[in-house]
């Protein structure tokens, strides 16, 4: 049965040369030769359509360079203010801290745990006692994030005369609270940012040949580590230090640097995350932000090592759940994984560091410095003063594009297929009708067939004899 299946769909197939396997009146050597010159023809097409399939997984994306600088525009970079700890003000933000929480014991543990940056031992000298760590009544707070919260300063009191190209605009409207590893911080110009309860509206700090370069000044009234990231990103542990400016005393700093912005092509987002190895904002996976990007994959990755580790987080990860955060004691336990959970190693480093398979972000901004200088102002003043000044109005950008995309392969299968077998689509669904609709309807014939012949058996002989008399008798009268 079956093989008479497969000899019908070979005499019958628009697949070339399976009819001369098939025929009955061909020689073994013909259905040799052909039968060979069929796989052959076979493997060829399928070595085609493995290597169109793997170009299409692999090799999609391509980047160009793009000069066009006239009909673009480019966004400023993302500015991020957090507090740093300093000596001044101490008692005055102690008294205001213990206002709103009530006593809290150590001033300086407080501190501590409101810039925590993994370091536990200041909290082991002045809240425990010897090896078995017993509480010594010095740290009386449970609430470690609301510790943290209370000792950090508003933004009135961080910065002020910010300026956005020579134009004074309010501070506290534009850098909005932003969650991070390291505590609350203040930014402007990030998608991370949430302006809720913000009835000012954003600056529009794109850039262009007709509004000129962006530049960004303010002035600081305590001591402050300004991130300067691309907008798609958030500050975190590892960042680079050329992207950090650390602002203390009177210090005058002027940083001038050049935007270049990487573009993706709308067909790059049909593509799966695999074939562009990158992740847009809108594809987030992660818990501790709303919209993706590769540095809160960082913050997310050290998270959960944090909680595979010790079973809790620190008080100041982003949208922690209160029950995730660690308490006093537990907050050692983190302590003594400083050195696996502050460094990161790439998927080929032997060292016991924290690995983060990340994938990068589609949306980008490569920032690099041209200029830097440092003074420092003479008054009595502690006031600091930063300008972030773009060097000229951007003139290129990448772009990200498809170079292979569905319909390129379905093209080069087809025809692949179509050179080397002869084949469309409609070839491919004979192969389905023959091994299922008409070998069901041959099936269904045959039995219809039978059953005929066994209802009209016991008549035969009669109607033979029948027939045989005529012709006689046809015979007798022709003579």
């Amino acid at each position: 049965m079956i093989l008479s299946i497969i000899k019908d769909y070979f005499l019958n197939s628009t697949l070339h040369g399976l009819r001369f396997i098939a025929e009955d009146n061909r020689h073994i050597t013909e259905r040799l030769f052909w039968a060979v010159c069929c796989l052959m023809s076979w493997y060829a097409s399928a070595l085609l359509m493995g290597s169109s399939w793997f170009q299409f997984q692999n090799n999609a994306i391509s980047f160009a360079m793009e000069t066009t600088y006239l009909e673009f525009h480019t966004h400023f970079p993302m500015v991020a203010i957090c507090e740093s700890p300093s000596r001044n003000r101490t008692n005055e933000i102690a008294e205001r801290a213990r206002a709103i929480i009530g006593d809290f014991g150590n001033t300086e543990v407080c501190k501590q745990l409101s810039h925590f940056r993994l370091k536990s031992s200041f909290i082991i000298d002045n809240c425990f006692r010897g090896r078995t760590l017993e509480f010594t009544g010095n740290c009386t707070f449970t609430n470690l994030s609301m510790v943290a919260r209370a000792f950090r300063l508003p933004c009135e009191e961080v910065m002020e005369n910010c300026k956005w190209k020579g134009e004074p605009f309010n501070c506290c409207d534009q850098f909005v609270p932003l969650e991070t590893e390291m505590g609350i911080c203040f930014a402007i110009n990030s998608i991370h940012a949430s302006r809720e309860g913000i009835s000012e509206p954003p600056l529009d700090m794109r850039v262009n040949s007709s509004t000129g370069p962006g530049s960004l000044y303010i002035e600081f009234l305590t001591n402050v580590e300004a991130f300067v990231l691309s907008r798609y990103e958030v500050p975190q542990m590892n960042t680079k230090d050329r992207n950090i400016l650390r602002m203390e005393g009177t210090m005058i700093r002027h940083r001038a640097f050049t935007v270049q912005e990487v573009f993706n092509e709308r067909d790059v987002h049909d593509l799966s995350i695999g074939q562009r190895r990158c992740r847009f904002p809108y594809e987030n996976n992660l818990a501790v932000y709303d919209k993706y990007s590769y540095s809160g994959c960082i913050v997310q990755c050290r998270k959960d090592a944090m909680m595979k580790l010790c079973n809790c987080s620190t008080h100041q990860m982003p949208k922690a759940r209160p029950e995730e955060h660690c308490n006093l004691r537990e907050i050692l336990c983190i302590g003594s994984h400083e050195d696996y959970l502050s460094v990161l190693r790439s998927s080929t480093g032997v060292r016991n560091a924290l690995f983060c398979p990340c994938t990068t972000s589609c949306e980008d901004q490569i920032i690099t410095s041209t200029y830097g200088s440092l003074t420092y102002n003479n008054s009595m003043e502690l006031k600091s003063t930063l300008l972030l000044e773009q060097q000229n109005v951007p003139t290129e950008r990448f772009k990200r594009y498809v170079v292979r995309g569905p319909l390129d392969m379905v093209v080069s299968m087809g025809g692949a297929t179509g050179l080397f077998v002869g084949a469309s689509l409609l070839s491919f669904a004979e192969i389905i009708y023959y091994f299922t609709a008409r070998a069901y309807a041959s099936v269904m014939l045959k039995r219809r067939s039978k059953k005929e012949e066994q209802q009209q058996g016991p008549l035969l002989p009669l109607r033979r004899r029948r027939n045989v008399s005529k012709s006689l008798l046809a015979t007798r009268t022709n003579n």
